[in-house]
């Protein structure tokens, strides 16, 4: 396989989940055309809204770099293009990195993740509120 296999172009209909927070995928997508959004906490009453990523941007990455369950879910809010890339043809790239540059990107990317979850947490004490006695 050459590395030009390792890409390929896909489409997702508006309301089409591309990936699942909890969930391992085997692709990184680039936007090519529409727009996105980024939701963590999706299964549960309170969900965060990352915000809404369009063309250039690049989706499944920190998943790809750390090889933990994505973050968040993401959903096509229109139709969307986007280039595929595979996670090995992802590694492979990772791995011919600095390994000091790649250290500090997955330091970056485990920071990342805590604030993610900290931030949905503060979401939900915010909206629950603190426990009134009776």
């Amino acid at each position: 396989m050459t590395h030009s296999d390792s890409f390929k172009t896909r489409s997702f209909r508006k309301g089409e989940t591309l990936l699942k927070e909890g969930e391992l995928h085997d692709d990184v997508f680039l936007i090519v055309k529409g727009k996105v959004e980024v939701l963590k906490g999706l299964r549960h009453d309170f969900p965060y809204v990352f915000g809404i990523k369009g063309p250039g941007d690049i989706i499944g990455e920190m998943a790809a770099f750390d090889d933990q369950p994505h973050m968040a879910s993401v959903i096509a809010l229109e139709d969307i293009t986007v280039t595929v890339m595979t996670r090995d043809e992802f590694q492979r790239r990772l791995s011919a990195m600095d390994p000091i540059v790649r250290g500090a990107i997955l330091a970056v990317v485990r920071r990342a993740r805590e604030m993610a979850e900290l931030l949905v947490e503060k979401k939900k004490s915010t909206l629950i509120g603190p426990k009134r006695k009776k």
